[in-house]
């Protein structure tokens, strides 16, 4: 074999580089070596120096790490996105846990990337648009920046002033992947590149509405704020930081348009002034007709029905709602307190079980596991190929987290009739 050497720079540090590049990926020696089809043990005497790495073998090793090659031969070596993230998590019990999860989803990422290159099919890379984004010197800065860069992404993808059904398709068609995560309640989300790609994921444990808020900040995130390092999003030790007022600013107009919630509020009838007035003009004359109404108060305020088929219509929860109400002057501060306090109530709770705007459960099933869904499409792909042997085929699907009954007898009865 063609070995790697470098007079200029000790195989000391090259393996010392390769052991911590393997540990930062948060990857045993095992998949290691089941990646490059060799034994354990041929890792295990790689790391210790007792045997020499190939060309191809080194090739691979910077390719499965997510590194280049000459990485491997500096003095100082700098850890990728994924260890950098790993790093910035708390060392607590459940940090600890997030970052278990977080090497499971990034070993279900790299292996579609692996199937992907093996059956010839080019990867989605990111495109995500370049914005002219201005340094944010205040707060005020950052929600303006927010709202603005909301709209323009909103024209990008003609989405118009209307729901967005399915936010998680929408960012995977512009290259991201969107997963869940299980993560500890403050971290509502995170944001970090692997390779070519870019992953959004969202804390598995909140509800629907949240997740799909939390989806639209990390796409904000996305856009702006990857040049440096991995983000990680919390709503309760960063919410004040500038560039998260941004990202949630972005979020709840992405995600609910000022100019929808009018359109929609209209269409009620609600929202106009107890005494609105028009001058019709008549082009070709200087005449004007002034004509002016009158509303009945109960008519035109802004109660909880409303409140709840908005929530549905935009697949938000009710606290965005009243917000972005407030937010457009339709309600005031004490109307949005009054309504808050009435969600909780027996009567609030029978609106919104008419209404249906808790039940999502569905549509998050549908939206939120396409990542798992792609591995399994690809698999079984490969599998039907003859590219990859039964054996991979069912340990993609478990890496998927799907079980036998669900997918594989299937495929395996599929394959035997063809």
């Amino acid at each position: 074999m063609n070995e790697v050497k470098d007079m200029s720079f000790s195989k000391k540090e090259l393996i010392n580089n390769l052991h911590l590049a393997r540990k930062n990926s948060g990857l045993s020696q095992n998949e290691v070596a089941a990646y490059l089809g060799i034994p354990r043990t041929a890792i295990s005497q790689i790391e210790t120096g007792n045997r020499d790495v190939s060309a191809l073998e080194l090739a691979r090793l910077a390719d499965l790490y997510g590194h280049k090659i000459s990485d491997f031969f500096t003095d100082i070596f700098q850890d990728n996105e994924i260890s950098v993230l790993l790093r910035a998590l708390p060392d607590t019990q459940e940090g600890e846990k997030t970052k278990a999860v977080i090497k499971e989803k990034v070993k279900l990422i790299r292996e579609i990337i692996k199937l992907r290159e093996l059956m010839d099919l080019k990867m989605l890379i990111p495109l995500l648009p370049q914005y002219p984004v201005r340094p944010l010197r205040t707060k005020w800065d950052a929600v303006l920046q927010g709202k603005e860069l909301a709209h323009q992404e909103r024209q990008r993808l003609d989405l118009g002033i209307a729901s967005i059904d399915n936010l998680p398709a929408i960012m995977e068609k512009e290259g991201l992947m969107v997963v869940k995560l299980d993560m500890p309640d403050d971290i509502s989300g995170l944001t970090f590149r692997f390779k070519n790609s870019i992953i959004c994921g969202v804390n598995s444990e909140h509800t629907y509405q949240r997740k799909r808020f939390s989806l639209a900040h990390e796409y904000c995130h996305a856009i702006c704020d990857l040049s440096l390092e991995p983000v990680i999003s919390s709503f309760i030790s960063k919410q004040k930081e500038l560039k998260e007022i941004r990202a949630n600013a972005f979020a709840a107009e992405l995600l609910m348009p000022q100019e929808g919630i009018k359109n929609f509020i209209s269409s009620l009838g609600k929202g106009y002034p107890s005494r609105p007035s028009e001058s019709v003009f008549c082009e070709g004359t200087e005449e004007e007709t002034f004509v002016e109404g009158r509303l009945s108060q109960k008519g035109r305020e802004i109660d909880l029905w409303d409140v709840n088929h908005l929530s549905r219509y935009f697949h938000v929860s009710k606290e965005s709602t009243l917000w972005q109400l407030f937010n457009l002057k339709l309600i005031t501060e004490e109307e949005r307190k009054g309504l808050f306090e009435q969600m909780d109530t027996h009567y609030g709770k029978q609106i919104a079980g008419l209404v249906g705007s808790e039940n999502c459960s569905r549509c998050e099933h549908e939206v939120f596991h396409s990542v798992c869904i792609n591995l399994v499409h690809l698999a079984s792909k490969a599998f039907n190929r003859d590219i990859i042997s039964k054996s991979k085929f069912i340990e993609l699907v478990r890496i998927a987290g799907f079980s036998e009954d669900e997918v594989i007898v299937t495929n395996l009865e599929r394959k035997t009739l063809l």
